[in-house]
């Protein structure tokens, strides 16, 4: 599963990243920017939920 969505990336990507080229010479990198920023907040919203659900399965025994 992890490498169909790397091949689709490789495929995706340089597409995309020439459409908001084509539009803006710094949409790319916007774009890209707001991309990484959107992963590093659900995987600090996973991460918490995992302590919590760590937290309270130890409270549990």
């Amino acid at each position: 599963m992890n490498s169909m969505y790397t091949s689709l990336g490789i495929i995706i990507g340089p597409a995309i990243g020439g459409i908001l080229f084509d539009v803006n010479i710094n949409l790319p990198y916007i774009f890209a920017a707001a991309v990484l920023f959107a992963a590093f907040v659900m995987s600090v919203m996973w991460k918490s939920k995992a302590r919590e659900s760590i937290s309270t399965g130890l409270n549990n025994k």
